[in-house]
This record gives C-alpha cells, structure tokens and sequence, in this order.
C-alpha cells in the first residue's frame, strides 16, 4: 500500500472567480433560476473560455 501525498487544490484567483460569477448572473437573467443546473453552467463557462482564447 503506498503513501501518496494529498493533492493540494489551487486557489482560485479573484479574477476568474468574477468570471465565473458573470456567467452565473447572467445566464441566471436568461434561463431564470429554476432552469439554472450545474450543467448549463459548465457548459456557458467552457463556452466562454474557448471564446476568450480565441477558439471559434
């Protein structure tokens, strides 16, 4: 049985967190709250990722 060290998570930085909290707000505004899921989150935010790295 091997002792491997628990991984330690990264923190996020207040600049991606206001970014994530743009999504959240505005897909809130759109979709309204009982249609908010984690998934159409993570969808919206891989969404604007690949726009913001220039991915068409």
């Amino acid at each position: 049985m091997t002792n491997a060290a628990p991984q330690q998570r990264r923190r996020m930085t207040p600049v991606r967190k206001a970014e994530i909290y743009e999504v959240v707000l505005g897909l809130l505004k759109d979709v309204g709250y009982e249609a908010l899921t984690v998934e159409v989150r993570m969808d919206e935010a891989r969404e604007m990722n690949l726009l913001q790295n220039g991915v068409p």
